[in-house]
C-alpha cells in the first residue's frame, strides 16, 4: 500500500467517494454503513455515496447520516431485485433521498452473456438466466425513457453501471437530449464494461457534465484483470481530469479499507496530476455531481 502522507490525507480532505459497498449485502463486506461514516470522517471525507447490487440503500443512508453525523448518500441500482428498469422503484428511493441511479449491473445482458462473469457472481446468477434489455431496435424501452424523465427531474444523477458499450452510447444520448446534468460513465474501461476511448471521448462532447469514472478497484490484485496505474493515468491523460472522477468500489473484504484503497489511487496519480489536478477529480467533480 501507498504511504499515507500528509499530502495524500490533504489532497483527500473534503472528497466524496461515489462509490462504496457496505455490509448488510449478500456479498461479504468489511464493513457496515455506520463504520464507513466513521473511516470517511476520519479520513477527511465530505460524503460517500452507498451502493448496493440488489437493494436502495436510501433508507440506510439517512439512518447512518443522523447516528454519526456524516453525509451518506443512497443510491438505486437496477437490477431484478427492484424489478429492473423500475421507474416506480427510482422515483421513490429518490423521494427518500437517493442521488445516484445506477443502470442494470450484475443483471445486465453484458454480464450474463459472459462466461467468467456469470462465475463470478454465480451465488446470484441463476443458470441460462437471461439479461435485463434497456434498448429495442434502434432505441431505448419505454420504461428507460420514464426512468431518465425522473433523475433528471429530480436532477439526480445517472450512471451507466455493467450494460455494454453498444447500450451506453444511445443510453448517455438520449440523457443529454432529454436534460439530465448529471452523468457517470460508471468505469467504462474496466474489463467489466470494456468501452473504448473514442467512444468515451464522443459522449463526453456531448455535454459538460458527464464524468468518467476511475475505481480503485479496478486496479485491484482482487480482480482477474485489472487495469494497472500506468494506464489509468494514460486514460486520465485522454479524457481530462476536469472530466475524471475517482472513488473506491471498495468494501469487498479481500481489499484493504476504502479509504486506504483511495489514499493508494491518490499517491500514484499526484506525480502526473498534482495537487489540483487530483483535487479536481477527487473532491470538486464529485461535489458537483452530488450537489454538495
Amino acid at each position: 500500500m501507498e504511504k499515507i502522507t500528509d499530502e495524500i490525507k490533504e489532497v483527500l480532505e473534503g472528497g466524496v467517494d461515489l462509490h462504496l459497498h457496505t455490509a448488510p449485502d449478500i456479498f461479504p463486506r468489511r464493513l457496515d454503513d455506520f463504520e464507513a461514516a466513521e473511516q470517511a470522517k476520519e479520513a477527511g471525507l465530505k460524503a460517500v455515496v452507498l451502493k448496493n447490487h440488489f437493494f436502495p440503500t436510501s433508507s440506510r443512508a439517512k439512518l447512518a447520516s443522523e447516528r454519526t453525523g456524516f453525509t451518506l448518500i443512497g443510491s438505486i441500482t437496477l437490477n431484478k431485485p427492484v424489478g429492473g428498469i423500475n421507474p416506480y422503484a427510482v422515483e421513490m428511493a429518490l423521494k427518500e433521498g437517493a442521488r445516484v441511479v445506477w443502470m442494470p449491473t450484475i443483471h445486465s445482458i453484458n454480464t450474463l452473456r459472459r462466461p467468467e462473469l456469470v462465475t463470478m457472481f454465480q451465488k446470484i446468477i441463476r443458470s441460462g438466466e437471461e439479461g435485463l434489455a434497456i434498448t429495442e431496435g434502434d432505441g431505448l424501452i419505454p420504461d428507460v425513457y420514464q426512468v431518465l424523465e425522473i433523475v433528471r427531474d429530480s436532477d439526480a444523477v445517472l450512471a451507466t453501471g455493467h450494460i455494454s458499450p453498444q447500450e451506453v452510447i444511445p443510453l448517455v444520448k438520449a440523457a443529454v437530449e432529454m436534460g439530465l446534468k448529471r452523468v457517470i460513465l460508471t468505469h467504462p474501461f474496466s474489463h467489466l464494461v470494456g468501452m473504448e476511448k473514442t467512444d468515451v471521448k464522443g459522449l463526453l462532447d456531448l455535454s459538460p457534465g458527464i464524468y468518467v469514472e476511475f475505481t480503485c478497484y479496478d486496479c485491484s490484485s482482487h480482480i482477474k484483470e485489472p487495469l494497472s496505474y500506468e494506464e489509468v493515468k494514460g486514460l486520465i491523460r485522454e479524457v481530462s481530469p476536469g472530466r475524471t472522477v475517482i472513488s473506491s468500489d471498495g468494501g469487498q473484504r479481500g481489499n484493504p479499507p476504502p479509504y486506504e484503497m483511495l489514499a493508494e489511487m491518490v499517491g500514484k496519480l499526484l506525480p502526473s496530476f498534482g495537487r489540483e489536478g487530483v483535487r479536481r477529480m477527487i473532491v470538486e467533480n464529485p461535489s458537483f455531481l452530488m450537489d454538495l
